[in-house]
């Protein structure tokens, strides 16, 4: 085979692997995205501190906890606060690189017993409920 046709070869392999690397991405951005919003979504509320404090991050979990927020004059219900946007989160996947793993946590306390069934508002969890949703919408992901 001459150098010309290998050179051409594998300029189209290397196009090839360029293309599919960008499709993992994008398929990989969209189910970290959906997770996200599904664990903030149905996320059991009371103060707004488990939900507020969802991250989701690159390469590493972030374990940013958000403070807990008193009721105004200790009655009433305490002010919800919220987690980051989800134009927040498709920031922080801006440049997600093909292989790099997306972390979508909860660093507080008591975000596993949350996840165990703790919650009247979530007796299934949240990220469990939210995988099982992601599971099912791109079972059949076109890559």
């Amino acid at each position: 085979m001459p150098d010309a046709d290998l050179r051409a070869f594998e300029r189209e392999l290397n196009e090839a692997v360029r293309q599919v690397e960008a499709k993992l991405v994008e398929v990989q951005r969209q189910v970290a995205l959906f997770v996200y919003e599904q664990v903030v979504a149905n996320s059991p509320v009371g103060t707004g501190r488990y939900r507020a404090s969802h991250t989701i991050a690159v390469g590493a979990p972030d374990e940013t906890v958000h403070p807990g927020l008193a009721a105004p004059d200790g009655a009433g219900e305490a002010p919800v606060i919220s987690a980051p946007s989800m134009a927040e989160a498709r920031a922080e996947l801006a440049s997600l690189k093909p292989f790099e793993v997306v972390w979508v946590a909860n660093a507080l306390p008591y975000a596993e017993a949350i996840e165990q069934g703790s919650s009247d508002q979530a007796p299934g969890g949240v990220y469990a409920v939210a995988v099982a949703s992601a599971e099912a919408r791109f079972a059949s992901a076109d890559l």
